[in-house]
């Protein structure tokens, strides 16, 4: 049968019936005759070379091309234009790439901040990073989304920050007062709660075979003053690697010495809650209830402190925790 091919600049197709017939083997052993029709699709020959035509004639090759894909490949018009540049030599492939400005690797957003936090970089860090990187046509995320996306992360826990008065070295080598930063999150409470049954949905707590009591959580606070800050955090200990640095949570930082003085003002407010925190019942999602068992983890001299111990050679004990009670009122 014979049919006319049109003559419209946009690329058809034309489906022939014919004679022609493939034979495909059945189970049954029989023979089963499937007629295969002819496509016939419409391809303009070019009589100039993309390189001397308009723009638009350009484009509309390319549509023509992404046409006949779209009827040669069999429906995964992707895998066949993989399949294409997989001919054109890498140097060539490389200039053309670059020649439409597709030879940029994006790195999604997230991954700058997953690496800071891995690698324990400042932001100073990450920004030479990206610096380096970009010689690469590598980019990342701005720091702006960067902490866009930490903001978010901390919603949940509701971190606040200030300056609060801590005491300090000053220049003639005695001690004065000053606003320091300081940030914490607003309960303590909520935010064990929040990383206990994180941890439960995704299935990452263990009782390391008995080892520790199957009706008992135990959570390990801890606190070490390093890099200018001190911190204190806490570790599930429900975990397999109940000491590396992802299962460390910080809840509160503030930049000064750990003296007693400071200690006062900047954890004196934790105090309270994680004495409520030694025995509390805790409910997992899976509607089983545990008991919270709160261990504490600092250097001999933080220690003292939180024990009201005067030092690793003082012969007397202080109350430490009526200091915190004083400085508490106090301010």
């Amino acid at each position: 049968m014979r049919q006319g091919c049109p003559s419209a600049a946009i690329l058809e197709e034309i489906k022939c019936t014919t004679g022609g017939q493939s034979i495909i083997w059945h189970l049954c052993f029989c023979f089963l005759y499937i007629v295969q029709p002819i496509t016939l699709c419409k391809v303009t020959k070019a009589r100039k070379a993309t390189t001397d035509v308009t723009p638009t004639t350009a484009r509309r090759r390319a549509h023509e091309l992404q046409a006949l894909r779209q009827v040669t490949n069999g429906g995964d018009t992707g895998l066949q234009l993989a399949r294409e540049l997989r001919l054109v030599p890498r140097d060539e492939l490389q200039d053309l790439l670059k020649s439409v400005s597709l030879d940029q690797i994006r790195i999604p957003d997230g991954h700058l901040l997953a690496a800071k936090v891995d690698l324990n970089m400042t932001y100073r860090q990450t920004r030479e990073l990206k610096r380096w990187l970009k010689e690469y046509n590598i980019t990342l995320e701005s720091e702006r989304t960067s902490r866009q996306i930490t903001k978010s992360l901390l919603e949940e826990h509701g971190v606040w920050c200030q300056l609060l008065p801590f005491t300090a070295r000053d220049g003639d080598g005695g001690h004065t007062v000053k606003l320091l930063p300081a940030a914490a999150v607003n309960s303590l409470r909520a935010t064990v709660d929040a990383i206990v049954r994180r941890n439960a949905e995704e299935g990452k707590l263990t009782w390391h075979e008995g080892v520790i009591p199957a009706g008992e959580l135990w959570i390990k606070i801890l606190g070490d003053h390093g890099g200018g800050s001190f911190k204190m955090a806490f570790q599930v200990l429900n975990k397999e690697s109940p000491n590396s640095r992802t299962n460390t949570v910080v809840f509160n930082i503030f930049n000064a010495k750990d003296s007693r003085e400071n200690l006062a003002t900047g954890m004196g407010r934790f105090s309270q809650e994680i004495d409520e925190l030694q025995g509390r019942q805790c409910r997992l999602p899976d509607g089983r209830d545990v008991q919270l068992r709160i261990f504490a983890a600092a250097d001999y001299a933080l220690l003292s402190s939180w024990y009201g111990i005067s030092g690793a050679c003082g012969m007397y004990l202080i109350d430490f925790w009526s200091v915190l009670l004083i400085s508490i009122k106090a301010t």
